[in-house]
C-alpha cells in the first residue's frame, strides 16, 4: 500500500520446503507485530495489534466476521496475502502484508477480485517488487538457469551482474531460490539474466564452524537437462571471505559455468582485503553496515551470525566493527577524503 512508510519493502526469504503425505491438510497462523515465541511467553497479552491471525475463520475472535483474513492471488499461481489487522478492528484491507506462495498444494481461500473481502488498494496494478519471485512456472525447456552448491564449512551469498544477490538471510534477485538439503548444503538457484554488457555472477564464501575444506558445485541446465557442471575441492578459514565468478556472458551464450579457484577478495591495488565482506573490492560503508545491523547480538540471538563475531567471544561487539573500521580501503578516485 502507497501510503504506507514501508510499502514495497522487505527481503524476499527464499525457498522453505515441507515433507507432506497425500491427504495431509494444513493451516497457517501469522502473529502481526511480534513473534510465536512472544506470543507463547505471553499468550494472554491485552495488546489487540498481537492478536495471532489464522487462515482458519473459525480460529478467529467472533469467526463469522473472519471471511478472508487470507486471499488468493488467482493470476499468479498458488500465491496466497495475509491482512494482519483483523477485519472488525478498523482494518485497512490492503491485503498486501504478508504474500507468500505455497506450490504441491491445493488451498481453499477467496480471491482477492472477490467483492465480500472489500480490497481497498489493487497493489497489483502497480509496480511491485514481490511479483517477480511468486510468479513460478515450469521451466522453458529452453530456458537457461544454475545452481550453486556449497558443502560446508561455509555460508554463500551469490550477486548477478546487476549486483542483486540471494543468500541465506534472503535477497533480492527476482526468480532465485536459497535453501539447505538435507545434509546441510546451501544451494542457490539463479535463472539466466538478460545482461546488455559482459558481467559476472559473483560468487562469495564466508567461512563457518572452524573452517576446513569445503567442495563448490556449479551445474548448468537447459530447461531440465544439465549441460554444464564444475565441483572443485578448496579450504577456508574462520571468518574468511573468498570469491569467484561466473561469466554471463559464457552462460548466456553457452551455458557453461566455468569458474576459478576462489580467492581472497584484492583492491584496486591488487592487495588482499580482510573484511571486504561482499567482495566487491574494497571495505567500505557497505561491509561496516553488514556488521553494524547485528551489532549487540549473542550465540542464540536470531540476529546473530558466527561470521561476523571476529574475535569469537560468543557477540558481536563494538571490538569486532572496529576491527573493520580500521581497515576501510583508502579512497581511490583521487579526490581528498574530509
Amino acid at each position: 500500500n502507497s501510503t504506507e512508510k514501508d510499502h514495497n519493502e522487505g527481503l524476499y526469504k527464499g525457498l522453505k520446503t515441507f515433507t507432506m503425505k497425500p491427504g495431509d491438510k494444513f493451516a497457517t497462523i501469522m502473529v502481526p507485530n511480534s513473534t510465536l515465541e512472544a506470543l507463547l511467553a505471553d499468550p494472554e497479552t491485552p495488546d489487540a495489534n498481537k492478536i495471532p491471525i489464522f487462515s482458519l475463520s473459525l480460529l478467529n475472535p467472533a469467526y463469522d466476521m473472519y471471511f478472508g483474513q487470507l486471499a488468493k492471488i488467482d493470476e499468479i499461481g498458488n500465491a496466497f496475502v495475509f491482512e494482519d489487522m483483523l477485519l472488525d478492528a478498523d482494518s485497512d484491507r490492503d491485503y498486501n502484508d504478508l504474500i507468500v506462495q505455497i506450490t504441491g498444494v491445493s488451498v481453499y481461500a477467496p480471491t482477492l477480485d472477490n467483492p465480500e473481502l472489500g480490497f481497498s488498494y489493487d497493489w497489483r496494478m502497480v509496480e511491485n517488487p514481490v511479483i517477480p519471485h511468486i510468479i513460478v512456472s515450469e521451466p522453458d525447456p529452453e530456458t537457461l538457469w544454475m545452481t550453486v552448491t556449497l558443502k560446508s564449512p561455509a555460508d554463500i551469498i551469490v550477486y548477478d551482474p546487476a549486483g542483486r544477490y540471494i543468500g541465506k538471510n534472503g535477497g533480492t534477485i527476482p526468480g532465485a531460490t536459497f535453501e539447505f538439503d538435507k545434509n546441510g548444503h546451501q544451494i542457490v538457484s539463479l535463472p539466466a539474466v538478460e545482461w546488455t554488457e559482459s558481467g559476472y555472477y559473483r560468487i562469495v564464501l564466508q567461512g563457518i564452524n572452524g573452517g576446513g575444506l569445503y567442495h563448490l558445485e556449479l551445474k548448468g541446465f537447459k530447461g531440465k537437462t544439465e549441460i554444464s557442471s564444475q565441483e572443485t575441492p578448496f579450504t577456508i578459514e574462520p571468518h574468511q571471505t573468498l570469491v569467484t565468478f561466473v561469466s554471463a556472458e559464457d552462460f548466456l551464450d553457452f551455458g557453461t559455468v566455468e569458474f576459478d579457484a576462489p580467492t581472497a577478495p584484492l583492491s584496486f591495488e591488487e592487495t588482499s582485503l580482510l573484511f571486504d565482506f561482499d567482495a566487491d573490492g574494497d571495505t567500505d560503508d557497505a561491509d561496516i553496515a553488514k556488521i553494524s545491523a547485528i551489532w549487540n547480538s549473542c550465540v542464540g540471538d536470531e540476529k546473530y551470525d558466527q561470521f561476523y563475531d571476529l574475535d569469537g567471544d560468543g557477540c558481536i561487539t563494538v571490538m569486532d566493527i572496529m576491527q573493520v573500521t580500521t581497515n576501510i580501503t583508502p579512497d581511490q578516485s583521487g579526490e581528498d577524503s574530509e
